[in-house]
């Protein structure tokens, strides 16, 4: 009776194993021989048996005789296994962003060139400090504050979609936005690389410039997170430069103090301050707004 479930499980389990490998379930060699998967020197321990089935599944091999109960045992894993390939769910892919209507247009609004930016900068770092992902709804520009919401519409076929500045650019004149990747998509700008737009501005951060005016520049001599710290730095700054500042940030639960000077109308201006005022030893860093 072994001998011919031993049979059968030859001509059905093993084509099974296969095709389950092949479904990406199980390795094709989960059924082997003991003289196919055993090393010579263990193989001479199963010269002298009858016919085995050894399973073998990451480097575990288990050896015994195949019995109607194992055989049985057997088929029920099989059918286990393409039980969980067929009820398997498929891979969700994320659904594509779809055009917004325009907004209607304000004091704020802007209208003027677009083009958009992806492959050569994706994950790199953009001026806001997040890395940027050519597949999030994002633009930089260069005549609207860091952290802005703006609606951009394609005045060419009246797509619209709603993105947030989190970079500096595009540095080419007569342009007003550089969108990602994806929002470029959205508008239909991919093959044409630009397209007249109107920009409106939906939001601000509080404190910003004004929507239209240039990239403006401190210098910041340092963050923190007690005010009396701040102020002790400031008021030592103060008695050499007249236009320290602090500016209070808030970040979640966390509330910081920057200490800053400025604005500067170039960067160059606002190297010579942090070159000047080197000389305290304060942690210098250029900011853009």
């Amino acid at each position: 009776m072994s001998g011919f479930v031993f049979a059968l499980s030859r001509i059905f389990v093993r084509p099974l194993g296969t095709f389950a490998h092949r479904l990406g379930c199980y390795p094709v060699n989960y059924f082997e021989d003991a003289t196919r998967i055993l090393d010579p020197a263990a193989r001479t321990r199963f010269y002298n048996l009858e016919p085995s089935l050894i399973i073998s599944r990451q480097e575990v091999v288990v050896r015994g005789r195949v019995t109607s109960g194992s055989f049985l045992a057997i088929i029920v894993l099989a059918g286990v296994i393409f039980a969980s390939c067929s009820t398997s769910k498929p891979i969700q892919t994320p659904s594509p962003a779809v055009a917004q209507h325009p907004s209607t247009p304000t004091e704020s609004s802007l209208t003027g060139m677009a083009s958009w930016y992806g492959l050569g900068f994706d994950g790199h770092q953009t001026a806001s400090g997040e890395v940027y992902n050519q597949e999030e709804m994002t633009a930089a520009s260069t005549v609207i504050p860091l952290g802005s919401q703006v609606m951009v519409t394609n005045l060419d076929n009246g797509r619209a979609v709603q993105v947030r500045i989190n970079d500096h650019g595009p540095y080419v004149k007569g342009r007003k936005i550089d969108l990602s990747h994806e929002a470029a998509r959205t508008l239909g700008i991919l093959s044409p690389g630009t397209a007249r737009v109107r920009i409106d501005v939906l939001s601000q951060p509080e404190g910003t410039r004004p929507i239209g005016t240039p990239i403006r520049y401190y210098v910041q001599v340092g963050s923190y997170s007690q005010q009396t710290n701040a102020r002790r730095v400031s008021k030592k700054l103060a008695a050499y430069y007249s236009d320290v500042k602090i500016d209070q940030v808030n970040a979640g639960t966390r509330c910081f103090y920057r200490v800053r000077m400025g604005a500067f109308d170039t960067r160059d201006l606002a190297r010579g301050r942090a070159i000047d005022c080197a000389r305290f030893g304060y942690p210098i860093v250029i900011v853009s707004e």
